[in-house]
């Protein structure tokens, strides 16, 4: 390493002994986040009895630092994040009044991307830092398993480089905000189904100990099978106190079947890869208590659906094309179905998908101490030139399980409709009774009564 100091005349006749300028060529630096938040360089102490101090005191004196070819070393401490090195990094700062204007450069060992900033040190005339803001840029960042350290939920990422550009603010209070762009081609996960072939969007985030709320705007998202989606809006808002966790999400527009999969990992059931349609004017929050894990969380929830459905697998059931209202929370909820071209999969059951061109339903749930009561209301379904039409209830769960009702079930036809659409391979392990009530059906200028008869549906599980 090359090594050029500048000093003041003025300083030097008074005995103290501190460049005003820096030129360093092929060095390597340190930077260490403390376990108290404070920046420092590690190497140089110029405190009193040598004690290290912040590196905007360290910098107070001088009026040019200027490195090139240099190597650097980020430790982040105080998140406990891994080191992260920066090479060819070319470095100027410039004393503007108590200011320092920097411009840095340099290459991330991490991804390879390339990062350019510009920014402002805010400080007191005694060097005490008041707040960092400026522009970035990186360019050419491969992701990988690295990148999991630094986000919130780990992705495993893989996939082609990504681009972002971003202003930037912080300050002493541990406020930050930033308000960017962001672009990538081919992304895939690791260690699970996640797959998508290109993203870009806005986005604009404030961030501090206790709030973080992340806006992202114009988002354009190509899925793997080449196909595109876009949202206006989505919204994430995270609140923290010692005891008590909040998180809301709000979207104008989520395609399932692109996002969920990304989850995968958190999800349990393994049921979320499987999910497809589209969800509008989603509006979603949950609370919990940080101090009390076995506490249920407090949620709630409305969106308009639209064609959202579970894909088959193996002999797990499967449906498509369900659109409604839906408003729920951790005790009950609502789902009020319009949907046509609805398919229904029983693979353990039944031979062939059960068809509808039509089905509306208000679907009522609630929570009943450890069981739960299902209502379907004004339930209607036409398909293969069949009708059906009434009410159902069923309780899952607790002393009540297995507890099943259906009300003014009228099915002109339904013989019919489930022969054709049906099909069943053999006999159900449960099934479902009903009784339909005496009715009148009119032919041509008269009508015929039919009397009250007994009418199953066979299902692959046992009730």
């Amino acid at each position: 390493a090359e090594l050029e100091l500048g000093f003041s005349l003025r300083d030097l006749v008074q005995g103290r002994i501190m460049p005003v300028a820096i030129n360093v060529v092929g060095a390597v630096v340190e930077v260490v986040r403390d376990a108290d938040g404070a920046v420092r360089v590690r190497g140089i102490s110029v405190g009193q009895g040598g004690e290290s101090v912040a590196v905007s005191q360290q910098l107070a004196g001088l009026g040019h630092v200027q490195m090139s070819d240099a190597s650097l070393l980020w430790h982040d401490q105080h998140r406990d994040r891994p080191p992260m090195w920066f090479r060819q990094v070319d470095l100027d700062i410039d004393r503007i009044g108590t200011d320092l204007d920097i411009e840095l450069s340099g290459v991330s060992q991490l991804g390879g991307g390339r990062l350019k900033a510009s920014m402002r040190l805010s400080q007191t005339a005694d060097g005490k830092l008041l707040g960092v803001g400026g522009r970035a840029r990186i360019d050419g960042l491969e992701p990988g398993r690295w990148m999991d350290a630094w986000l919130p939920l780990p992705l495993g990422l893989t996939g082609d480089t990504l681009e972002l550009e971003s202003q930037f603010s912080w300050t002493s209070q541990g406020e930050a905000t930033l308000d960017g762009r962001v672009r990538s081609g081919r992304l895939r996960q690791l260690d699970g189904p996640g797959a998508l072939d290109g993203v870009e969007a806005d986005f604009a985030a404030t961030l501090d100990g206790k709030q973080q709320r992340v806006v992202v705007r114009d988002l354009g998202v190509r899925n793997s099978d080449g196909s595109d989606w876009a949202a206006d809006r989505v919204v994430l808002d995270q609140r923290a106190s010692e005891s008590r966790r909040w998180l809301a999400v709000q979207a104008s527009r989520v395609q399932l079947r692109s996002l969920l999969p990304w989850l995968s990992g958190v999800d349990a059931s393994g049921a979320l890869p499987r999910v497809t349609g589209e969800v509008e004017d989603l509006l979603s929050e949950i609370e919990w208590m940080a101090d009390q894990p076995d506490t249920p969380p407090a949620v709630s929830l409305t969106a308009r659906l639209h064609r959202v459905g579970l894909l088959a697998q193996d002999q797990q059931p499967a449906v498509s094309g369900l659109s409604g209202v839906l408003s729920l929370t951790q005790d009950g909820g609502t789902l009020e179905l319009d949907s046509d071209n609805v398919a229904i999969e029983l693979p353990a059951t039944l031979e062939q998908p059960v068809q509808l061109d039509q089905l509306t339903s208000s679907v009522h749930w609630r929570r009943e101490g450890s069981a739960w009561r299902i209502r379907l209301t004004d339930l209607a379904a036409a398909g293969h030139a069949a009708r059906a039409n009434g009410s159902v209830e069923v309780v899952l769960g607790g002393a009540g399980a297995g507890q099943r009702r259906c009300h003014r079930a009228q099915a002109p036809g339904a013989e019919a409709m489930a022969s054709e659409s049906a099909g069943l391979a053999g006999p159900g392990r449960g099934r479902w009774a009903c009784w339909q009530r005496a009715s009148a059906h009119r032919r041509g200028g008269g009508s015929v009564s039919i009397p009250q008869r007994r009418w199953q549906l066979s299902a692959g599980a046992e009730y």
